[in-house]
């Protein structure tokens, strides 16, 4: 019994042997075949029929090999077309480490992906038609996570290197040299990418590298260089305007809770293909938003960051103009923005030698219930004008008397509102306070700017007027005049509209009030306007002793066309303005002679002025004409009176009828 027993015992033993060397064999077998090109080939051949048919479309595989010992799997010309037939995906090569124990366990361990050689066409023809690949995408989104035993399969990379990327979508393209991914885990530690050349809608963009380091989803360091790009896009006239960027090198890098920004050589230029809006008129400066080049190189600091918030500082800002002029040497300031607002605040603004400080500024950002605005604290600028002459007033360009102004701004994209604007020189000789609007800046035709200014008060000398107008490039008239004024008060207001400035006031002086309104017309190029006048002495003002109170309306027209005038003045030469002057005097006095009632008319072709007088009455018409050729000079006036009788009539009756009537209307 105990002998059967053993036979049947070996004989089980004898059989478990064979099987299990059956097994191992065939295992070792079914590994050896499946690690043969032609088993992998016909497996690869199966796979492919399959997902032909499921994506109903044409799917090519060249070749692939497994290498389960040597845990490598490779692939050689993927091919898709979509279901018009047209090549959509091409990929020379795929490798990839793949490691085979941790796939019983449910994860797909991946340490190498490469991929060289990809080449995609997305196609769409309009807004309503389905893109070539939405196919693809449709199949893909049918399948469900494979679970096994309640698990995901759970993938576990760690690197990836593309080569060779070109994709297009309808005219739009991207080509990749080279984008290599680092991975941590689940997540990417360091992304390296090369030359990027994109084309999009009309634009094109080149990048030679970015390189960034990650801690989870946290930005440790980046780095960006040589970055290009090019666009054309209409203005708000409608005119195509031609854009370039450039950047030289971008530069992140985190230290403890703050990151490090430093922006190099960053260009930014415009191109509107039209002559610069200074070519026909010298006296405006060489901005123009169509023919911009700036360069600007920034340092700045983050310390909090995130999708809705984010605060830093900026503690160097160099941006200059070459053309225009734009000189900012530094600009400094803490910034905090959310979805909502955003606040600027300890602002420091150097140009040259002017400066512009606020303590702080808040801008509403636009969203559906609410419109842009903005509103600052009192700015303060100490400021040399000829710093601004080139961009934006040439005839500052010898402008260097030191100037102070504070201000307050605020406004809407309709109107830019000034408060509380006060204005000096540093010896307070000159001071201004006024307030102001600016509206129409939005709109496509610059027609519709206009820029409305109130002088609330400005006092003066006749000497810080004389100095201030020897840094302008105008010529001065009546100097001595002027000084004879003694002090000088305004309170007015002034409009500047396209090509037009009007003014009005009233300015008080010591030998009296001149009230007045005149229009700079710089379409046609004429000075207009009315002033009147009630001197109380008008002699010592016009270095005319004999003289006495005058009051006087008047009315005037000058030429101020530069090509007009330096006509003439080649012509002929001469001291004057060019224009005419009628005036209707209510009453004056010259020595003992005391005049009513006196139209007063002058024209002067810049050499000599030639006017006349006229005083009509009852029984005698008194009248004058004179000449001159020199405002400095007036006591030297050429007068030749003259004397008329007649008989009083209707035709006076009525004319002092009419003088009677102009006097009241004046």
């Amino acid at each position: 019994m105990r002998q059967s027993v053993k036979k049947i015992v070996k004989r089980c033993v004898r059989v478990s042997c064979w099987t299990l060397s059956a097994l191992v064999v065939l295992l070792v077998v079914s590994f050896a075949l499946l690690n043969t090109h032609e088993v992998q080939n016909w497996l690869k051949d199966m796979a492919v029929e399959m997902l032909s048919k499921k994506l109903h479309t044409s799917v090519v595989v060249d070749d692939v090999s497994v290498g389960f010992f040597t845990h490598d799997v490779k692939l050689h010309g993927l091919h898709v077309k979509d279901q018009q037939n047209r090549k959509m995906l091409d990929v020379e090569g795929l490798a990839a480490d793949v490691s085979m124990l941790p796939l019983l366990s449910g994860e797909v361990r991946v340490t190498d992906v490469q991929l060289a050689g990809i080449e995609a066409h997305a196609y769409k023809a309009d807004t309503d038609s389905v893109a070539n690949y939405q196919f693809l995408l449709d199949a893909l989104a049918s399948d469900h996570d494979v679970e096994s035993k309640g698990k995901k399969l759970k993938l576990n990379m760690n690197k990836i290197d593309v080569k060779k990327v070109n994709l297009t979508y309808n005219d739009d393209s991207l080509a990749l040299d080279r984008l290599t991914v680092k991975m941590k885990g689940d997540k990417p530690a360091v992304v390296d990418v090369r030359q990027v050349n994109l084309n999009y809608n009309g634009a094109a963009m080149t990048l030679a590298r970015l390189t960034a380091k990650l801690d989870g989803n946290t930005l440790t360091d980046a780095e960006v260089k040589d970055v290009s790009a090019k666009w054309r896009h209409p203005n708000r006239l409608g005119v195509m305007v031609d854009y370039q960027m450039q950047l030289g090198n971008l530069e992140i890098d985190k230290d403890n809770d703050k990151w490090n920004v430093q922006v190099a050589a960053l260009r930014y230029a415009s191109n509107n293909h039209r002559p610069r809006k200074n070519v026909t008129n010298p006296h405006r400066g060489y901005f123009d938003s169509g023919h911009l080049d700036m360069t600007i190189d920034l340092k700045a600091t983050v310390d909090h960051a995130s999708a809705d918030s984010l605060h830093g500082k900026i503690t160097e800002c160099v941006a200059v103009d070459k053309v225009t002029g734009i000189d900012v040497r530094d600009l400094q300031c803490t910034l905090a923005a959310n979805r909502q607002y955003v606040r600027v605040s300890n602002v420091q603004l150097r140009q040259i030698n002017s400066r512009a400080t606020f303590a702080s500024g808040d801008i509403r950002l636009p969203d559906s219930a609410h419109t842009f605005s903005f509103s600052t604290s009192r700015i303060t600028v100490h400021a040399i004008p000829r710093d601004i002459s080139r961009p934006f007033a040439p005839a500052l360009k010898d402008f260097t008397m030191p100037m102070r102004a504070t201000a307050l701004m605020s406004g809407s994209m309709e109107q830019i509102n000034l408060n509380d604007v006060h204005v000096s020189t540093t010896d307070n000789q000159f001071q201004a306070s006024a307030s102001g609007t600016v509206q129409g800046f939005r709109y496509p035709e610059k027609h519709e700017l206009h820029a409305h200014i109130n002088v609330k008060q400005m006092t003066t000398t006749p000497t810080k007027v004389e100095e201030m107008l020897k840094q302008l490039p105008v010529k001065r008239f009546m100097m001595k005049q002027l000084h004879g004024l003694k002090s000088i008060s305004y309170a007015g207001s002034f409009d500047v509209f396209w090509k037009k400035e009007q003014f009005r006031g009233s300015l008080k002086t010591q030998p009296g009030d001149i009230d007045f309104e005149f229009t700079v017309d710089g379409l046609n190029q004429y000075l207009t306007g009315t002033a009147s006048t009630a001197s109380r002495d008008a002699g010592k003002l016009l270095d005319m002793h004999k003289i006495g109170k005058a009051s006087v309306n008047a009315t005037f027209k000058i030429d101020i066309s530069g090509p007009r005038t330096a006509a003439m003045r080649r012509s002929r030469g001469g001291k004057l303005p060019i224009g005419e002057a009628s005036a209707h005097v209510d009453e004056a006095s010259y020595g003992i002679l005391k005049v009513h009632d006196v139209d007063l008319s002058v024209k002067s072709d810049g050499v000599t002025a030639e006017g006349d007088l006229m005083a009509p009455h009852k029984f005698v018409d008194l009248s004058c004409s004179f000449t001159f050729t020199d405002t400095d000079n007036l006591s030297k006036l050429k007068v030749h009176p003259h004397l008329g009788l007649h008989h009083s009539n209707d035709d006076d009756s009525k004319m002092s009828e009419e003088k009677k009537d102009k006097k009241k209307g004046n």
